[in-house]
């Protein structure tokens, strides 16, 4: 990806008066008592490939967010917090007390001295002081954006993200890298469902371009009913310009898992396949899009009850055909194993081919090759 976008300014989205108005990072409460707040920047150069920080408040309410609590305290007392790279780490989980480690206001999210999230809409200031990754991160959120991924049951649970510009500085093993990349800045609550309980989440970010960014989302229960499967294209605002209406597939959107990595049991007593091979497909009138990914094999532990990762990917909409190397990937399955093993087909997807060029992104530049 290139890194020669401007810093967004003035313009580029609601002026931070209204942006705080409209937008709030609720700390969790009586009513919702479990919040997901979390960065992902997909595409940045190796060892990177991503970067993801990942917080959740109240772990027992949701089997996707469930894990097991110490012993001074409940799970719905407690947080887990990820922040991940795809290079090899140990210290990228962590878990703490909410009463005795952590802070929260509306503008100031603290886990412990570990990590920190200051700020409100439209920017905020992410902190990581750890001697394997540390980081300091100013990010631009894009409010005239907003995505909501899904608002149902009478607002008994909301999931929604916007696109954000990140730059600041990541250390990896005290090697220091510059960020400079488009992301997405996600919010999600929900209050106690003890008969909608999602199982299964599987959720994927593409940076298509310097423009678009793709959303592959979907849940499903413990009886394997899809509760929500959507795909969203949506178009970043250049500084200054004008917002575009993000495109929504949510009819007859599937994912095909083909090929599944050997299951592996979680830290929190769960077994798990983990998907190595997939493709989305969905289709209305006007477009047809697929996409087709191949894990890196970087999957790590501590997205909730689950993992986060990057994969290859080729990617076609309507005619136009995209290639990349470092997209963004959470999965978590929860369900009985022989749900998670009759969803599987044990063959290889076919790579997206066409006669026109496909665009392969390559830092800053774009390579073209049939």
């Amino acid at each position: 990806m290139s890194n020669s976008i401007p810093k967004p300014t003035q313009g580029f989205s609601a002026s931070p008066a209204s942006a705080q108005q409209k937008y709030q990072l609720y700390p969790p409460n009586f009513w919702y008592r479990t919040v997901l707040q979390g960065l992902i920047v997909p595409e940045l150069p190796p060892p990177l490939h991503y970067f993801n920080f990942r917080a959740v408040m109240g772990l027992d309410y949701l089997p996707i967010v469930q894990y097991p609590a110490p012993h001074s305290a409940s799970a719905k007392e407690c947080a887990v917090v990820m922040s991940s790279i795809s290079a090899h780490m140990n210290g990228h989980f962590r878990q703490y007390n909410l009463a005795e480690h952590c802070y929260f206001n509306t503008a100031h999210y603290n886990y412990a001295d570990h990590s920190a999230l200051l700020g409100q809409f439209p920017s905020f200031v992410l902190h990581r002081w750890d001697d394997e990754l540390s980081v300091t991160l100013n990010i631009h959120t894009q409010t005239s954006q907003y995505t909501c991924y899904s608002r149902f049951w009478f607002d008994l649970f909301e999931f929604w993200s916007m696109p954000c510009w990140v730059e600041g500085s990541l250390y990896y093993k005290q090697q220091h890298y510059s960020i400079a990349h488009w992301g997405s800045f996600e919010y999600a609550r929900s209050l106690h469902m003890p008969y909608v309980q999602p199982a299964f989440y599987c959720y994927q970010l593409i940076q298509l371009d310097q423009q678009r960014q793709l959303i592959c989302i979907q849940l499903r229960n413990r009886l394997n009913q899809v509760l929500l499967s959507k795909i969203f294209l949506r178009h970043i605002v250049a500084a200054f310009g004008q917002a575009q209406e993000q495109l929504v597939f949510q009819k007859a959107v599937q994912l095909y898992i083909h090929r599944v990595y050997p299951k592996v049991a979680t830290p929190n007593g769960q077994w798990m396949y983990l998907a190595r091979e997939f493709e989305w497909q969905a289709t209305d009138s006007n477009y047809h899009i697929r996409v087709v990914g191949q894990s890196r094999g970087d999957y790590k532990f501590g997205a909730a009850a689950g993992y986060a990762g990057s994969f290859q990917y080729q990617v076609q909409l309507n005619d136009e055909y995209f290639s990349g190397e470092a997209a963004y990937c959470e999965y978590i399955d929860c369900r009985a194993l022989n749900w998670q093993e009759q969803d599987q087909e044990q063959r290889s997807p076919a790579k997206i081919t066409a006669t026109e060029a496909l665009i392969y992104k390559n830092n800053a530049k774009n390579k073209f090759f049939t």
